[in-house]
């Protein structure tokens, strides 16, 4: 007997295999977290830096 799987949806997501989907994300999340904190903290304390010694 043979078993068929319905056809994926249209759509541009219908293209990614939830495994590849993970893996990216393994890689894409953290990257992006670090990447974030490392903008805020550098403006953050830039910020703090230019107000105590300024004025």
């Amino acid at each position: 007997m043979r078993s068929s799987s319905p056809p994926p949806p249209s759509g541009c997501l219908a293209r990614f295999h939830p495994e590849a989907v993970d893996k990216f994300s393994i890689v894409a999340f953290p990257l992006a977290f670090t990447m974030f904190n490392l903008v805020y903290w550098w403006h953050y304390l830039s910020q703090t830096f230019d107000q105590n010694y300024q004025g």
